[in-house]
């Protein structure tokens, strides 16, 4: 019976697991198609031989403000991400 039980967790696990990784691959897909949609916009308007490398650092600071901000607002949209991850934490402790 214990067994049973056991072999029903591991198989949940693996199950969150794939998902998580499939999610994260298509994220992955996503976000360098975006990077090269950004990286386009960017350089038409400011030419890389002028600013090469300031507008290389300036793109990286835009772009990391842009993710911090969505993941920021996506976090207060859901406040319970968070929360669940310290919740199931210690309920596997027990």
């Amino acid at each position: 019976m214990a067994s049973q039980h056991i072999t029903t967790i591991y198989e949940k696990n693996v199950g969150h697991f794939a998902t998580g990784l499939v999610v994260t691959s298509l994220v992955l897909m996503a976000s360098l198609a975006w990077n090269n949609a950004f990286q386009d916009l960017f350089n038409k308007f400011i030419p890389s031989d002028k600013w090469e490398v300031a507008g290389k650092f300036l793109y990286a600071l835009l772009l990391t403000a842009i993710v911090y901000y969505a993941i920021k607002a996506y976090l207060a949209l859901n406040p319970s991400i968070l929360g669940e991850e310290k919740t199931n934490t210690k309920k596997t402790r027990k």
